[in-house]
């Protein structure tokens, strides 16, 4: 069952941020003018300051992602934001992580989703570093929940999520609690939120054919570049050099094709000076015999999808996506045909490992094709 997104009045919203913000000192009354315009004008200031520093904007964005990605996958039946409002508390204090899902197994987590920036030749060994006061006042907070408290690291520059458990942080030498970006990796539990690896057969190819009944016409654009006008005759979608015509399976390959990181060529094909089609063909960095490979994960490859939808050359354009939930599990299905299929389609579940090979893949779904040829 998708998630639903329950609906909220943005009215309401703009109340409660007015009773927070705005300090009565004259008697006047909730309406009077002046005193909204103070309001609006702390309310810019504020704003303004925020998204004018990158850190900031760049932790909102990785916190809207990450809620984005737990309602595209499939194992959360209920996610509420946390860091909101006003928190009391007695005896000690605590921090309040940014999310509280509850899973279909019936745990319960919270997850304090943290952006980071590769700033090391050796992004691995790269140490992500939190002071012991906010550990362990996370921790207290968790406790009074009656929930399990987990990290979510993102790490744009990967396009890549981990998330640990607060007791995979190791002491720091110089203190406070910290793990590097390859420990992260190998104990990342995130699969317990649905993701998973998956890999298909390469090259995967787009192709576009020219209508054999008109001919290509030749010009050049706005900027002086020349350009191929043709009339679009057939459009295929190949795996492995296979055809690929079900619905389903193509557009799980165009979304590989999109928001993969495979390379991307293009391939025309010219006869007796005329274009005949346009192929555009992704393949891996790195193949081995069998001829199928690993596209990375889900939440990265959705993770791309909003980065290209959040950004531009000049940074940040958006904090977020207005995406349906359930984007990830309606692709691949968990009633998905692996047997029937022609797309030769691997879908792995990894489980956090201590070895060198990174994580262990605890259970495995192939689609027929996948199984060799």
């Amino acid at each position: 069952m998708v998630l639903k997104k329950l609906p909220r009045n943005a009215a309401m919203d703009g109340v409660d941020l007015y009773r927070r913000i705005d300090v009565p000192t004259d008697g006047s009354g909730l309406s009077d003018p002046a005193r909204i315009d103070a309001f609006v004008k702390e309310l810019r200031t504020n704003l303004t300051q925020s998204l004018g520093t990158p850190s900031t904007v760049d932790g909102w964005r990785a916190q809207a992602l990450f809620a984005s990605l737990v309602a595209a996958l499939d194992e959360c039946d209920l996610m509420t934001l946390v860091d909101t409002g006003e928190i009391y508390y007695a005896d000690e204090s605590v921090k309040a992580p940014d999310y509280f899902l509850h899973l279909r197994s019936g745990r319960r987590i919270l997850v304090d989703v943290k952006n980071v920036d590769l700033r090391r030749d050796d992004p691995l060994e790269m140490p992500i570093k939190f002071s012991s006061s906010e550990v362990a006042r996370l921790r207290v907070f968790g406790d009074r929940f009656g929930a399990e408290v987990f990290l979510a690291l993102y790490i744009p520059a990967m396009a890549t999520w981990s998330l640990v458990d607060l007791a995979d942080l190791a002491d720091g030498p110089g203190g406070g609690k910290r793990i590097t970006i390859h420990q992260a990796l190998l104990r990342n539990q995130l699969a317990s939120l649905g993701d998973r690896y998956v890999g298909t057969a390469y090259p995967l190819e787009f192709v576009l054919r020219r209508d054999p009944s008109e001919s290509s016409t030749v010009g050049f654009d706005q900027e002086g570049h020349q350009s191929v006008q043709f009339r679009v005759g057939a459009v295929e979608l190949l795996a492995g050099g296979v055809p690929i015509t079900d619905p389903q399976e193509r557009r799980i390959i165009q979304f590989f094709m999109l928001y993969g990181p495979w390379n991307e060529e293009e391939v025309p094909l010219i006869v007796d000076g005329e274009l005949v089609e346009v192929r555009w063909r992704f393949t891996p960095d790195e193949t081995h015999d069998g001829g199928k490979e690993l596209l990375g994960t889900l939440a990265s490859m959705y993770s791309r999808m909003f980065e290209y939808q959040t950004t531009s050359d000049s940074g940040a354009v958006a904090l977020d996506i207005d995406v349906e939930p359930g984007t990830l599990i309606t692709l691949i299905p968990h009633d998905f045909d692996f047997e029937a299929a022609t797309l030769p389609l691997m879908l792995l579940s990894p489980s956090p490992g201590e070895g060198t090979e990174g994580q262990i893949a605890t259970s495995v779904a192939y689609s027929r094709n996948s199984r060799g040829r």
